[in-house]
């Protein structure tokens, strides 16, 4: 009896061997294809941006040209020369009057400027916001879920059965108690098979352990630790 257990437990080994090598595989091939097309992505965007550098540079030159153009075209009317400022007719400043040396000759029909005598002056250090971080910064979780294949790490069963669905398209069976991911129906009946022995075997007795994570039922011996390692 015990050596039918083992045999079987070999079988099941063997197949999560073979499995996790075809997903290893295709896992690579997938990521060699999206780096192929991202190296092309990449060229096509280069040869895009300078084609729109050249267009920028063709309608700058363009523009150019036309006003040129319009004020080559346009003639200079004599009353607008006539209008214009000479360029060393520049206003009148008033003389300030903060100087005391300045201002006791300014005449009273002068315009004074007044001038304060406070200075402008910054925040102080105090009343600006602190640059310091904030001591209530949020801990760091250990996600408790960790794919049996590529070893990833997620923080509930829905984001490691999407990353099962993207990169281990081939792992499409998932147990209703625990991170198993299987291949195939009949595989996933096999795992399913063994967590209802164990429940009806230990659950509810002295030699029951269960994992703190999924709460699944095991015998004793090293069950547990296997699970854990390799699914948490």
């Amino acid at each position: 009896m015990e050596l039918k257990k083992l045999k079987e437990e070999n079988a099941r080994i063997k197949a999560d061997l073979e499995a996790t090598e075809a997903d290893r595989m295709l896992y690579y091939n997938q990521y060699h294809q999206n780096g192929k097309e991202l190296r092309a992505l990449k060229a096509e965007n280069k040869i895009l941006k300078e084609e729109n550098e050249q267009m920028k540079q063709s309608s700058n030159a363009q523009g150019i040209l036309a006003e040129l153009d319009s004020s080559i075209s346009s003639p200079i009317s004599v009353t607008d020369v006539e209008s214009e400022t000479p360029i060393n007719s520049s206003p009148q400043l008033p003389i300030r009057d903060d100087n005391p040396a300045v201002g006791s000759n300014v005449g009273a029909g002068e315009p004074r400027v007044l001038t304060s005598k406070r200075s402008l002056q910054t925040d102080h250090p105090a009343d600006l916001p602190s640059k310091k971080a904030s001591t209530s910064a949020t801990r760091s979780v250990d996600p408790s879920f960790k794919c049996m294949l590529c070893k990833e790490r997620f923080d509930s069963i829905d984001n490691l059965q999407e990353h099962f669905q993207l990169l281990h398209p081939l792992r499409a069976f998932f147990c209703r108690w625990c991170p198993y991911a299987g291949i195939s129906a009949n595989e996933l009946k096999r795992h399913e098979n063994a967590h209802n022995s164990n429940d009806l075997k230990y659950k509810g007795t002295n030699q029951a352990q269960y994992c703190t994570i999924c709460d699944v039922c095991f015998g004793p011996g090293s069950g547990l630790t296997h699970h854990k390692n390799k699914y948490h």
